[in-house]
């Protein structure tokens, strides 16, 4: 039930803030800070960020996620040092993988990739997003 009245009182935010303007605000001080014409767009990105920042509903994490959030932060390094030198060999869990068949070692390799390539994205596409978030306030 804790779960129902978060939702409601969010829901009790939301209307809040379509009653008072809020969002028709926000358009108007980005478009003088941006201009006018194609960054439209990009204010319906802004506010699409400033929801999923700030209003998303919490959850229990999967293993998966919880696994993921372990290692963003070493991908994030790994980008930002931009050395390109084997990145996956700086992600692997040597304990782990050394007690690993020939099948399971490649099943790990794989699924780390895979790691690899969906947290790089998401660090690449929240780098995007601070710059662009950083330009509107800065102009």
């Amino acid at each position: 039930m804790k779960g129902r009245s978060e939702v409601k009182r969010m829901a009790k935010i939301a209307k809040a803030r379509l009653k008072s303007g809020f969002w028709e605000t926000q358009k108007v001080v980005i478009g003088q800070k941006t201009g006018t014409g194609d960054e439209a767009v990009f204010v319906d990105d802004v506010m699409r960020e400033y929801c999923k920042a700030n209003y998303v509903v919490k959850r229990s994490k999967t293993r998966d996620e919880l696994i993921d959030e372990s290692i963003y932060e070493t991908v994030c390094q790994i980008i930002d040092e931009d050395d390109g030198l084997n990145p996956l060999g700086r992600l692997i869990n040597r304990q782990h993988y050394n007690t690993l068949g020939d099948a399971e070692r490649q099943n790990y390799v794989f699924d780390l990739s895979e790691r690899y390539n969906r947290l790089s994205q998401r660090y690449l596409h929240e780098c995007e997003v601070e710059r662009r978030l950083t330009h509107v306030l800065r102009a």
